[in-house]
């Protein structure tokens, strides 16, 4: 048996010291080991992950028991669980179909699948809010066990006189006061004492209910308020007109727009979450009363009750009974097996990878619809969507090839630049504030991405915004971030601009490398005749650089020289034909050029060729698009850093608007306002609205 690390990609055979969620796995081939007390069959590739007890416990046959212990923070939720065991379960149900999977696929929402039913009441919180009454009833007026002692008291305090009084006020002297000549005063007499114990089974039943019900409350809570704060964004998008380009307004207004009407489920959020905080309100009231002090903490209640006779005829004690049989269900739900443990962190985590499968998909070829067509590529027929598969893109960009690895890694692969690895690490890095447990993650992930020279990293992790905005804004911009070396990213069916996100950083490894590696570099000899009043390629020593791509009228130039120069080598006969065969290799050199020029020349915004390439100084260059009626009055190409000197790619927006009222400070701000619509960061400035943010410096230039 041996470990791998998703991360490096090495594998070792002891069990690491410290885990982090999904980045290990175990690899058997030939034992045959238990895994959180599941038996597991060679050959087997598994994620490690916790138990009931938060816990990774290996046993591999004939050896010793090796177990690791996960903390709190890296337990993902019930609902994040959920959410991503619908993605593996629509996987599994696709590979079952026939026909057009592509299309099936990306029509899937990537979003919380039926938040519509999780946002509104459900059937315990509306009974609870009916009956909550009886609840407080029985806390401020319970039941009791009438309990009758003796004890001593001073006369003053007697209530009751035990019947043994006499007898024993005559043999204990010390309790007389004063002896006259016919009888004795007592000072203390012995008496009855009724005591009102609360301490019985219907009330130990109504104390633990509450516990119970809390608790309940307050997963309900966490999970509506995440919900909530999706829905707000989705409606800020369809309000907030001003501030947010409209491109990318109507790609999320569209893809929120296939699930729900964002207004009317927030409506309903808003009210599920004022009932429970109220019952929560009532019931933490119920703490301090006498009945629930009482009842001693460790005192435990069967998940069967006992039907007694209280707990059944008694006018408020039965409505314990029926809210006891209300929550059992829910209870039920979340306590599991090990086996079915193993099984929710199974799906859970094919499930995430199966989620930034489909961000991917989504982010390159759209939905289908005018609001949203991706990248603006095309997907090949697809006849399975499983692990080791691949699927080809293609546009007028170039093509690009998906790997979905055995690991779960992603890898996008294109001609002539570098590779980019997406890996899908289901560790929910922003569930913990303490900044010194996240430094030291991001640390590990650097060192890993250090490893990884052939091709950029990305690391995708589930996060909310909520979770971001609780950190320091230094750390917010780490954990949210396409900086080498480290590329971190957060991504999550509660968060509707996880798309954008995917589409911005697949949009910057096209174009940033693209944009790299102009001027392009040509080693084939031409002849110098055809360099002459030639503005489109210029020699350097022995190579050759392209500067634009040529018109149509320089190539009908350059093929007419070409032409001249062909039939003159073939005049010279036998002495010329090295010069004649290389001159022939250059038949289609124009085409050739045009076809290498058509990454930089189609527009990141609207996707349609420009022929306005302008090369500037320091081997920069900038496009625009203003060709035809609708002009989309986009520009891009690349800049150099005047501090740092790096260059860097850029898209500028022909909306001023937008540009003007930038001025948004909070991380994560430029996938709201501007999602894949743009590469370098605007610089956040009044006066300034030509300016980018350099990547490699963080200078304004």
């Amino acid at each position: 048996m041996q470990f791998y690390n998703r991360l490096t990609g090495q594998t070792r055979k002891e069990m690491p010291t410290r885990l982090l969620l999904g980045q290990w796995q175990i690899h058997s081939e030939t034992e045959t080991a238990t895994v959180n007390a599941v038996p597991l069959s060679p050959p087997s590739r598994l994620y490690i992950f916790p138990d009931t007890g938060k816990r990774c416990s290996i046993r591999v046959l004939d050896e010793s028991r090796k177990e690791q212990s996960f903390p709190d923070w890296q337990i993902p939720s019930d609902l994040l669980l959920e959410s991503l065991g619908f993605f593996a379960g629509t996987l599994d149900k696709l590979d079952k179909l026939s026909g057009n999977l592509w299309e099936k696929w990306v029509n899937t929402s990537p979003l919380v699948h039926d938040i519509g039913k999780t946002i509104r009441p459900q059937r315990l919180e509306e009974l609870l809010e009916r009956h909550i009454g009886h609840i407080e009833e029985i806390c401020h007026r319970p039941r009791t066990y009438l309990k009758m002692e003796t004890d001593r008291l001073p006369v003053s305090r007697v209530q009751r006189i035990s019947p043994h009084a006499t007898e024993f006020l005559s043999a204990h002297t010390e309790d007389w006061e004063k002896r006259t000549f016919r009888n004795v005063r007592p000072k203390r007499v012995l008496c009855l004492i009724r005591e009102d114990l609360l301490d019985i089974y219907e009330n130990k039943v109504t104390a633990r209910l509450i516990d119970h019900l809390l608790e309940y409350l307050q997963k309900r809570i966490i999970e509506v308020k995440a919900l909530k704060r999706e829905l707000e964004q989705a409606d800020d998008f369809s309000k907030d007109t001003q501030k947010i380009h409209w491109r990318n307004r109507n790609r999320i207004c569209s893809l929120w727009g296939e699930q729900f009407q964002a207004g009317s489920a927030l409506k309903t959020a808003d009210k599920t979450l004022k009932l429970l905080k109220q019952l929560q309100y009532k019931l933490r009231g119920l703490l301090d009363t006498e009945l629930y002090r009482a009842i001693p903490k460790q005192a435990t209640v069967g998940n069967t009750l006992k039907r007694t006779n209280i707990l059944i005829d008694d006018r408020h004690y039965r409505y314990v009974d029926r809210l006891w049989q209300a929550w059992m269900p829910w209870k039920r739900g979340h306590t599991q097996t090990p086996q079915q443990i193993f099984e929710t962190y199974k799906q859970g985590f094919k499930g995430f990878e199966a989620f930034c499968l489909l961000l991917i998909s989504r982010a390159l070829t759209g939905n289908g619809t005018t609001n949203d067509r991706g990248l603006e590529f095309e997907a090949d027929d697809l006849l399975c969507l499983q692990p080791d598969g691949s699927i080809q893109f293609h546009s007028p960009r170039g093509s690009i090839t998906l790997r979905w690895q055995h690991d779960g890694t992603i890898l996008l692969e294109a001609d002539k630049i570098k590779h980019l690895k997406l890996i899908p690490l289901m560790l929910p890095l922003t569930a913990t504030e303490d900044a010194n447990v996240i430094n030291p993650i991001l640390d590990e992930f650097r060192s890993a991405c250090s490893e990884n020279q052939n091709c950029p990293v990305i690391i995708l992790y589930p996060g909310t915004e909520d979770e971001r905005q609780k950190l320091p804004q230094l750390l917010q911009q780490q954990i949210n971030s396409l900086k080498k070396p480290l590329a971190v990213l957060p991504v999550s069916p509660l968060d509707i601009l996880s798309v954008e996100r995917i589409a911005r950083a697949i949009q910057w490894w096209l174009y940033s490398q693209y944009c790299q590696i102009y001027p392009f570099t040509i080693e084939e000899p031409i002849h110098p005749s055809l360099l002459e009043e030639n503005s489109w390629i210029i020699q350097e020593g022995r190579h050759y650089k392209l500067l634009c791509s040529p018109k149509p009228e320089d190539q009908v130039d350059f093929d007419n020289r070409l032409s001249k120069l062909i039939n003159q080598a073939k005049a010279r006969g036998s002495q010329a034909k090295g010069e004649l065969l290389e001159l022939q290799n250059l038949n289609s050199f124009p085409a050739r050029t045009e076809e290498r020029f058509k990454p930089l020349l189609t527009c990141p915004t609207c996707y349609k060729k420009s022929d306005r390439l302008e090369p500037l100084d320091s081997q920069c260059f900038r496009c625009d698009c203003k060709s035809g009626n609708d002009d989309c009055g986009t520009e891009w190409g690349t800049r150099i850093c005047r501090k740092c000197s790096e260059r860097y790619p850029y898209i500028k927006l022909s909306d001023s608007g937008i540009l003007n009222s930038w001025y948004d400070r909070q991380v994560g701000s430029v996938d709201r306002i501007f999602g894949r619509n743009v590469l370098a960061i605007p610089c956040r400035s009044d006066k300034d609205t030509k300016s980018f943010i350099c990547p490699a410096c963080g200078a304004c230039s």
